[in-house]
């Protein structure tokens, strides 16, 4: 039987591989296999590979077309899987959560399972056009490790305050208790300090890179370190081609829920990449004060909805877009430019 496409649809968690092998032959048959579990893990991974392989030469071994493993971006988990398969010469597409979502409806699926999942990624890759992943630029990889590094150390550093807190205002506090909080609360900075360093030094060692950040940085309130974790978390946005999606990948885009007479609350989805998010809070706190357009934009929500945190996230979502609009541009940041 000639096999035009075969696809293996890998629904990714923590710990397993929920897998699914599908071919597309001649008068749009399809046929696809029960579904398999591995472990996450090199072991798991290895597995796979040697599994696909049986699959694919059981099917089509006269006319064996390239097999394409498709995942869906699912935060960190993927990664290694990614790289693994990347080694062996494996062609392999990431789909974005919004557009799995998408096809999903299309396929009116009322349940939700992993099995169900890795079908649903095999028939999404049988149908689609598929945009093949490459490995992520490595000083953008190295970005990511130190920005998650130093947000890590930050929520270690507000612990830290918050229990030096209650030590000063509680009677007869304990002194080693204090020193030694104060002594980790001084590693952390020493280690923000050092990471942020690396940073800057890496950024300046990719000329393109350091010109496309100086694009952006004039923009008040938005500052290096909200910039790198934008930019590293998505790859220099490698699998965005629009605003859209970029919303959706970061979990800022809009959700309402009408039915009816019922009127619920409109709000972000929260369902993408929380380091972008947490990222973005500061800056957009900061840029209604100090940039005029963020400050005009703000004011302009809260007349609409009164709401000062539906405005501050529609601020960050603003600083979100404009990021990635001036690194695809690669244009300067103009604040008399008519709209944001």
């Amino acid at each position: 039987m000639n096999i035009s496409k075969q696809i293996v649809g890998i629904d990714v968690s923590k710990d397993t591989l929920n897998v699914c092998y599908g071919t597309y032959g001649p008068n749009n048959e399809r046929n696809f296999s029960k579904t398999k579990i591995f472990s996450n893990n090199k072991e798991g991974h290895k597995k796979l590979l040697n599994w696909a392989d049986t699959q694919t030469t059981l099917k089509d071994r006269d006319h064996r077309t390239s097999v394409i493993f498709v995942c869906e971006a699912t935060g960190i988990y993927h990664e290694n899987l990614l790289y693994f398969l990347s080694s062996n010469n494996m062609p392999v597409s990431v789909i974005l959560p919004n557009k799995a979502k998408a096809f999903s409806r299309t396929r009116d699926m009322k349940s939700k399972t992993d099995k169900i999942d890795a079908r649903m990624l095999t028939e999404l890759g049988l149908e689609k056009e598929l945009k093949l992943w490459k490995n992520p630029n490595i000083t953008l990889k190295k970005l990511k490790q130190l920005s998650r590094a130093i947000k890590t150390i930050k929520d270690k550093q507000t612990a830290v305050k918050n229990q030096l807190h209650a030590i000063d205002h509680s009677y007869e506090s304990n002194e080693l208790i204090r020193s030694t909080l104060l002594e980790e609360l001084a590693m952390h900075k020493k280690n923000i300090k050092k990471y942020e360093k690396a940073i800057k030094e890496l950024i300046k060692a990719d000329k393109v890179l350091e010109q496309k950040i100086n694009n952006i940085l004039p923009a008040k309130g938005i500052g290096l370190s909200s910039i790198v974790t934008v930019i590293s978390e998505t790859d220099g946005f490698a699998l965005i081609e629009n605003s859209k999606q970029l919303a959706s990948y970061a979990g800022m885009d809009v959700v309402h829920r009408e039915s009816g007479l019922y009127k619920g609350k409109t709000k972000i989805s929260k369902k993408g990449n929380s380091h972008i998010r947490s990222s973005l809070y500061m800056p957009a706190l900061s840029a209604k004060k100090s940039n005029r357009k963020f400050k005009e934009f703000y004011d302009r929500i809260i007349e609409k909805r009164k709401i000062p945190g539906i405005a501050i996230i529609a601020v960050a979502r603003k600083i979100l877009l404009l990021i990635y609009i001036l690194w695809k541009k690669n244009e300067l940041y103009d604040p008399n430019y008519k709209t944001i």
